[in-house]
């Protein structure tokens, strides 16, 4: 047997014997620690072992006995192996076989073993798949012998007959010093696992992901049905025997889920992990929705040891548990046939939660002393599930504003029972349901929609949880998401918006829309807020030709993007794009509806909405400057970091665009936070109402038009420390003579941006609606999952651009800012894309002339 390097395992630790282990007690307890140079706690990184698999091709003869075609091989000497199977050619053929070996151990020929061939196949797997028996553990051996027999049909084609030597691992010899563990108390929580790594997997050589299902709907017992000799030191030998014979036929990973050895120690089997719905290849057309565990050794011609079965009950306790099964129940399950699947494919039967392979396969699995233990099992699983809630049923995932919300689960004994309803997003809990039932009745715990003040739940992200304990402990929850909507809406009729052009005049800014509180609510998928502007927050209630407005999301239960028109004329062109559960604002330039509103609607999800009012166009207005960026202050060479609820006043240069900074009424001022510590938000200027909300470890920018004084306005961080850079991209002032024109978005350039590549996009012309003459355009820049995080520019095309951004982007995001861009020659504005590549969507919104 080939051994690998001496290498140590960590956070392996030897614990008490598990009382009931009695083949541990009587053969290896004693005589495993003998010679033994290496502790089970001084090993500290598991050996990666690579086995060996020697394949043999078997060529038909005759059995003149059996007067059938067959094969009957010489008695091969080897190199040592440990596992033997059979394969052949054909996923898909079952061949009516005989297959026997024996084997040379240790000078002597053993007696012939017949190889079965049950789990059936590796669905997963598609490259290269071979029919074949199941492995089988023969012991250390260093000779074969084979026969085939034919039952009837024929041979298949392309034969062979396969040992796995599994090598060796130090670790081999400190699986021989662990004890299985001691529970003490009976519980359904997870046994102690030894993983795929104590064993040795290779997980290179795994041959595709694994496949995760959704649910677990029954048990499934097995026996591997080789040698029951085997000692504790040799268990990690035969699961990387079983594991490397299943990778030769093609299979993706070792069959079972987990297997249980006679000493009652639990391993770990296909990689996925334990605690998901891993599918498995170990009961041929039923690897869907169920869980695999095979005993080692033989139990057709062997009883199975106490703590073996004890092992197999707490696995199962544990997985039932987590899917919520009865153990004493039953469930329906589709066969996907194939195989020796005992049902075709497409049947759906109803079949025991907890089974022997036997029961869906044409098999001895897992043997007939191992077999009538399933009763022993089930009632051992029962106890150690306490007060479970089993067959649960939940609501709907998304419902309407007024639904009553219903979760049933059976009891498995008599219990209490609770309802707990939150809102994760701005809620905590909202309401509590509670009760008591008796064994094996339903519990119907139902929540009315209702808050404690007798109101309806606003639309938004609700999370059900039920819960329930008797006096011998606690079931495992059962948990709901549901999404609540609001009522549909009815499609707004067709108007004409106001249009014109006109300077800027500011306003304080003020919240002029909220539906977090009040008679407002979240806007539901494909629905939308109409938010009154005229007469609000400063707007006088005509004379207004466009209005500017700080949009902020919260709270989105899905990745949306908000449209932002006046009402009446619906616009899809996104203003921003809004992660899920993440809090983003947008400045945004929009003309008004016939009805004095604006309308900012919401693709996905439900999100709540703050609009904000900083300002408005009119013929009263000052004129509007666009610049290329100027920035006019970098915290970290002035004062340092913004501190929670500290100011800093930003002083002008004396001159900005050409303009003395005393003759300046407002800057259109991109702010941008540079990596914050945590979350928080900036002000700017002399409000309380954020221009800018980020969060930790994302640079993040927002445009925003800030009043100026004196030449000066001021900023104000509310959230962790943070650097802040403010770059001058448009200015307010009696010396400009610009007058801006808000126009419906459109899609101007839909592209890829590599790198440092300037892009030229003109934006006059009919298209657009810009006029020829326009010195400034005003823009929706959106980036779309850039390869890593970067910073886009816009400038006048033909001019040279300076080192600021209109736009920051973290990888793999989406994001969106209001950019004001000088127009350069041809009608043309250039774009740049700071680091590798992203997707842009340039829209144009307006325009200054």
């Amino acid at each position: 047997m080939r051994k690998a390097p001496a290498v140590l395992l960590s956070c392996l630790v030897a614990v008490p014997l598990f009382g009931a282990a009695d083949a541990w007690a009587a053969t290896d307890k004693a005589s495993s620690s003998q010679g033994l140079s290496i502790s089970a706690s001084s090993v500290t990184n598991p050996a990666v072992v690579d086995p060996t698999v020697t394949k043999i091709a078997l060529s038909q003869g005759f059995s003149t006995a059996a007067a059938k075609t067959g094969i009957l091989t010489s008695r091969k000497k080897t190199d040592e192996f440990q596992t033997v199977g059979v394969t052949w050619k054909g996923r898909d053929v079952t061949p009516d076989l005989t297959i026997q070996v024996r084997t040379l151990r240790s000078g002597t020929w053993g007696g012939w073993q017949e190889l079965e061939n049950d789990q059936g196949d590796d669905t997963v797997a598609t490259k290269n798949v071979r029919g074949g028996t199941d492995p089988l553990y023969v012991g250390p051996s260093d000779g074969v012998q084979a026969r085939v027999s034919v039952r009837s049909g024929k041979l298949p084609s392309d034969l062979k007959l396969e040992l796995v030597d599994a090598g060796q691992s130090d670790y081999d010899t400190v699986a021989a010093a662990t004890a299985p563990t001691n529970y003490g108390i009976a519980s359904a929580a997870q046994p102690t696992i030894m993983t795929r790594a104590q064993w040795g997997a290779d997980e290179s050589k795994v041959k595709c992901s694994p496949t995760i299902g959704s649910t677990v709907k029954a048990a499934v017992l097995h026996h591997t049905a080789g040698s029951n000799s085997y000692t504790a030191a040799q268990v990690p030998s035969i699961l990387r025997g079983d594991y490397a014979y299943h990778l030769s036929r093609g299979w993706c990973d070792i069959g079972y889920n987990a297997l249980v050895d006679k000493y009652g120690r639990i391993w770990e089997g296909r990689a996925g992990g334990l605690d998901k719905a891993v599918v498995g290849a170990h009961a041929g057309g039923f690897n869907s929705d169920t869980f695999g565990v095979s005993v080692i050794g033989n139990y057709d011609v062997a009883k199975p040891s106490s703590a073996a079965v004890k092992a197999v009950a707490r696995v199962f306790a544990w997985k039932l548990q987590q899917y919520h099964r009865n153990p004493n129940g039953t469930t329906k399950l589709t066969s996907a046939g194939g195989g020796t699947a005992r049902y075709a494919a497409g049947r759906t039967v109803t079949l025991p939660v907890i089974m022997g392979h036997r029961d869906t396969g044409y098999t001895a699995c897992p043997g007939r002393y191992l077999y009538p233990y399933l009763s022993s099992i089930r009632s051992q699983v029962t106890t150690l599930m306490q007060a479970a809630l089993t067959n649960p049923s939940v609501p709907k995932s998304t419902v309407t504003q007024g639904t009553s919300l219903t979760i049933t689960a059976r009891a498995i004994r008599k219990q209490s029972w609770r309802l707990d309803v939150t809102a994760p997003c701005n809620g905590g809990l909202v309401a509590r349901i509670s009760g008591n039932v008796a064994a094996g009745k339903e519990i119907r715990a139902t929540w009315n929609g209702l808050l404690a003040d007798g109101t309806q739940a606003r639309p938004g992200s609700y999370t059900l949880t039920l819960t329930s304990s008797s006096s011998t402990g606690a079931a495992a929850p059962v948990t709901r998401t549901v999404l609540i909507t609001p009522p549909t809406q009815a499609a707004q009729p067709t108007a004409a918006p106001i249009d014109g052009d006109g300077g800027y005049v500011a306003v304080t800014p003020s919240r002029i829309y909220d539906t977090r509180a009040g008679t407002n609510i979240g806007v539901g998928p494909s629905g939308y807020a109409r938010v009154p502007v005229l007469g609000l927050g400063g707007v006088p209630t005509s004379g207004v030709t466009s209005v500017v407005v700080n949009v902020t999301a919260s709270c989105s239960t899905a990745e949306t993007a908000l449209t932002v028109y006046p009402t009446g004329r619906s616009s899809a062109r996104p203003m921003t794009t809004v992660p899920r559960g993440v809090t983003r604002s947008v400045l945004v330039t929009s003309r008004i509806g016939a009805d004095g509103s604006i309308t900012v609607g919401n693709t996905r999800g439900v999100t709540e909405l703050t609009v904000d009012v900083v300002g408005f166009y009119s013929a009263a207005g000052a004129p509007v400057q666009a610049l290329d960026g100027t920035r006019v202050y970098d915290s970290r060479s002035a004062g340092g970091a913004l501190r929670s609820g500290q100011s800093r006043t930003v002083t002008l240069p004396p001159v900005v665009g050409g303009v003395a900074s005393t003759q300046i009424s407002a800057v259109i001022v991109d702010l941008t936070a540079v990596a914050p510590a945590g979350a928080g938000t900036l002000v700017a200027g002399d409000t309380d109402l954020p221009v800018l909300t980020y969060r930790k470890g994302e640079s993040i920018d927002n445009l925003a038009i800030v009043p100026v004084s004196g030449g000066q306005f001021s900023l104000r961080n509310t959230g962790s420390a943070v650097n802040v850079f403010a770059d001058v991209r448009g200015i307010v002032t009696p010396q400009a003579d610009g007058t801006v024109t808000a126009v419906k978005p459109v899609l101007l350039t839909d592209a890829t941006l590599k790198q440092k590549v300037a892009k030229k996009i003109t934006v006059t012309g009919s298209k657009t609606a810009v006029p020829s003459t326009a010195s400034g355009v005003l823009i929706q820049l959106s980036a779309d999952k850039p390869a890593a995080a970067t910073a886009l520019n816009a400038y006048a095309y033909g001019e040279k651009g300076t080192n600021t951004a209109v736009l920051r982007v973290a990888k793999g995001d989406t994001r969106s800012n209001h950019v004001i861009v000088p127009i350069g020659d041809a009608g043309a504005i250039t774009l740049v894309n700071g680091v590798g590549t992203t997707g842009v969507r340039v829209d144009v919104v307006g325009y200054v002339s």
